[in-house]
């Protein structure tokens, strides 16, 4: 198997047709030996409609006839480029970034938890790949996710409903009687000594709850037993996991489960449960896999999947600015028919800022630390400023003069400054353009001696 890595919007290295001539089988290296030189559509991975491939296959000549080369967009994470021959791996721009510590920034926003459910994809029904290395990358991602929401869901209370048991009561009846039970096994002489009743309870013993606390114990025993190799990170992960579990005391264990088993449904207006619940099958199936194992014959396999870098950057925005002292209100994705739908729009307050409201976008471009203003962002954040309904909300919060042009923020990554949130105080305009604005925010990252650069060496 060849295993190719880059990062966020690298190249990789071609693979020549030598190499792909060890791995293929005669078939597949036919199709690709015929197939014209330039993009190749039926490799790339699309994980959404209305996303970037997650990358993309071109081929190129070379000496001993052709070779292919694999570009990476704003997605990190493992996957298949030909199934059992070719993987891929796309770490982070960012050195040693922080996972963990972005997520519980993120995961405390009720509008960011909504959204989650696009941000990590799993590609379960495909072969997994041997990877050692981003077993644990994955582990503290879906671990750091899963924790942060269930702690919310047990601050506002577990999920209660009505449960149906079977029992037998001596000499009294408790909710309804199973009348054809009672009667088929009553006593001669004494025939009401036993009655079979389904008496209902309301409590927190659900399906849902259940399953919750399956996953807590084996991700507390997972990250335990992985503690040497995560760091710091894993054992505070660890410790929160245990934690959780008094909360669930006195909800059932489940003792086994199934991949083909389904998860347990709940309404989807409960948010949080409906984004654990997805979170902890996914780190069940991993684990159902051994990807979560000390290797010891073979290398441990994780499943094919991706994180969407530009959104999670996004929601870390949103994040900031809902906590932000100089932001009096917040829009996040507003859809205006027709205009399209801003990242933000943003209500703000203070002395030293040289507006009042502003259409703001989240570009998770670390270019823009030394760049200008690339045409298709300015359009695009342009565009959105002539939409009336956009001036409309922004002549109700004093941005009185609809004539005047619409001040346009870019917030994007500058792991250089000192900002660890947006300061509205030190905008830096765009040259060239008028009432265009940018700042950069430091994205958390670990220092060297933590997480995953500590153990290496025991997977």
């Amino acid at each position: 198997m060849i295993r190719l890595t880059t990062q966020e919007h690298g190249t990789t290295s071609p693979i020549s047709a030598t190499e792909l001539k060890t791995v293929l089988d005669d078939a597949s290296y036919l199709h690709l030996e015929r197939h014209p030189f330039g993009p190749l559509p039926e490799y790339e991975r699309r994980i959404r409609t209305d996303a970037e491939p997650a990358f993309t296959v071109y081929k190129m000549a070379a000496d001993d006839g052709f070779a292919i080369q694999v570009r990476a967009s704003y997605f990190i994470g493992v996957d298949w480029v030909i199934p059992g021959a070719v993987s891929i791996l796309v770490l982070p721009k960012v050195e040693r970034l922080d996972m963990p510590a972005m997520l519980k920034r993120v995961l405390g926003v009720a509008d960011a938890v909504k959204e989650f459910d696009g941000l990590l994809s799993v590609r379960h029904w495909e072969k997994p790949i041997p990877d050692a290395e981003d077993c644990d990358r994955f582990l503290l991602f879906v671990a750091a996710a899963f924790l942060k929401i269930t702690q919310r869901i047990v601050r506002k209370g577990l999920l209660k409903s009505f449960r149906t048991e079977e029992e037998i009561f001596r000499y009294r009846v408790k909710g309804k009687l199973r009348v054809s039970d009672t009667l088929r096994k009553m006593r001669f002489g004494d025939p009401f000594a036993r009655a079979f009743c389904s008496p209902q309870s309301f409590d927190d013993d659900t399906p849902a709850n259940r399953f919750l606390k399956l996953v807590l114990r084996r991700m507390h025993s997972v990250l335990a037993a992985r503690s040497k190799a995560l760091g710091s990170v894993g054992r505070i992960l660890a410790d929160e996991a245990t934690r959780l579990l008094r909360a669930f005391g006195e909800v059932s264990d489940i003792r086994t489960w199934r991949s083909s088993e389904t998860t347990p449904a709940v309404n989807p207006i409960f948010t949080e449960y409906t984004a654990a619940l997805q979170l902890g099958r996914k780190f069940l199936l991993h684990e159902g896999i051994g990807a979560f194992k000390k290797a010891e014959r073979e290398p441990r396999r994780i499943l094919p999947y991706w994180i969407d870098m530009a959104q999670l950057f996004e929601l870390y925005v949103l994040a900031d600015l809902r906590g932000n002292a100089a932001v009096r209100d917040v829009q996040y994705h507003r859809l205006f028919k027709p205009g399209g739908e801003p990242d933000f729009l943003v209500d703000l307050q203070g002395p030293e800022i040289p507006f009042e409201c502003c259409v703001a976008d989240a570009k998770y471009k670390p270019k823009y630390v030394n760049d200008e203003l690339y045409k298709d962002d300015a359009r695009q954040l342009s565009g959105y400023g002539r939409v009336t309904k956009v001036i409309d909300w922004m002549s109700a919060r004093g941005h009185s003069d609809r004539k005047h042009i619409i001040p346009c923020l870019i917030i994007h990554p500058d792991q250089s400054s000192e900002n660890k949130h947006v300061d509205f105080s030190k905008l830096r305009p765009l040259k060239h353009w008028e009432d265009f604005w940018k700042i950069g925010i430091q994205i958390p990252h670990q220092q060297a001696s933590k997480g995953l650069d500590e153990g290496n060496s025991e997977a």
